[in-house]
């Protein structure tokens, strides 16, 4: 992608591209099956799954589908867990792999797979491990990448650990172990560039006229806390954090202040 991207660039075309540190993604888990029978919304997907034949074409397309991103085919069972389930019988497979809960239960996988959709009305996300390490590090070197989090805040069930660590993933990871990124590189990932390319001109920059947002850190500190089994852990090592000129970390606590400000 990296090369596609620079080839539209060094032709006029005006694009860029973002990318989260983490070889996992997490859409919801009906996203495994084709997109076809997706139509309808998820009523109507659970009544299909149902229905033993309509089970049985699906089935058939994951197995030999290539004309859609068919993340069973192409990651297996095994890096696919399931999160966010709802009933109290599920609660214990959260988690787990659509292989382990397959096991669990004394089904094969695609079965074990649609029992849980349609019991849990379609409604469960996943954790995908779809992307590879050396991809994530080869986006992450174009200049033009901006780094992001592709997250929203979890209500219930097992949340991405990039809810909680994605940018000090990045300065632990990327650039403290790896040396993927110097830190000039990536603090401008996670600032200046996006903001200039929202244009946002009073953010991502130190200078006379900004918003006043700091970070304060010692690189070798920063520590991203959550796992995949494990993700609710806040991210350590941050010293100060100032938005809009008042602290809302100060010497490593929170303060508690909200200054922060819909953009």
């Amino acid at each position: 992608m990296p090369d596609l991207l620079s080839q539209a660039r060094q032709e006029g075309v005006d694009i860029a591209c973002d990318v989260y540190p983490y070889p996992a993604g997490s859409p919801q888990l009906i996203h495994v099956l084709p997109p076809e029978v997706q139509a309808g919304g998820t009523d109507a997907l659970t009544a299909a799954l149902g229905d033993p034949r309509r089970r049985a074409a699906m089935r058939e397309r994951m197995e030999t589908g290539t004309d859609f991103e068919n993340i069973s085919l192409l990651v297996g069972f095994d890096n696919i867990l399931a999160t966010s389930l709802h009933r109290p019988e599920d609660l214990p497979l959260e988690g787990k792999s659509i292989a382990e809960i397959a096991d669990l239960e004394g089904k094969d996988p695609f079965n074990a797979l649609f029992d849980l959709l349609e019991r849990e009305a379609c409604g469960p996300a996943m954790i995908d491990f779809i992307t590879h390490e050396e991809d994530i590090a080869d986006i992450l070197r174009t200049p033009f990448s901006s780094v992001i989090s592709d997250a929203t805040y979890p209500t219930q069930g097992l949340p991405h650990p990039r809810v909680y660590g994605t940018f000090p993933r990045l300065l632990e990871t990327y650039v403290r172990r790896r040396g993927v990124l110097t830190l000039p590189q990536a603090v401008r990932k996670m600032t200046r560039l996006p903001a200039d390319r929202l244009g946002l001109t009073k953010k991502g920059r130190i200078e006379v006229g900004a918003d006043g947002d700091l970070c304060l850190f010692s690189p070798e500190n920063i520590r991203e806390n959550g796992t995949f089994q494990d993700p609710r852990q806040l991210s350590s090592g941050m010293d100060y954090v100032f938005v809009g000129g008042v602290p809302a970390i100060a010497e490593g606590k929170c303060t508690g202040a909200r200054n922060g400000a819909i953009l």
